[in-house]
């Protein structure tokens, strides 16, 4: 399986963030060495981000962003 990496930059060209992809986005790691990974639902929405320790460092809700059924 071939990987991807997407480097994210400020304004001078510092390295600030790599974006590791796989079949789709699976971790990102700051310029400090903090790998975070990325968890999916079925329907390939983000629900949480994840240190190296497996403590849940940000938790998304995909509900929010979807019109309420009529």
């Amino acid at each position: 399986m071939l990987y991807q990496v997407l480097m994210e930059t400020n304004n001078a060209g510092a390295p600030q963030a790599w974006y590791v992809y796989s079949m789709g986005l699976i971790g990102r790691e700051d310029a400090a060495g903090n790998y975070q990974m990325y968890h999916y639902d079925l329907r390939d929405n983000t629900m949480d981000l994840t240190s190296a320790h497996g403590q849940v460092t940000n938790m998304y809700d995909e509900r929010r962003y979807k019109p309420a059924p009529f």
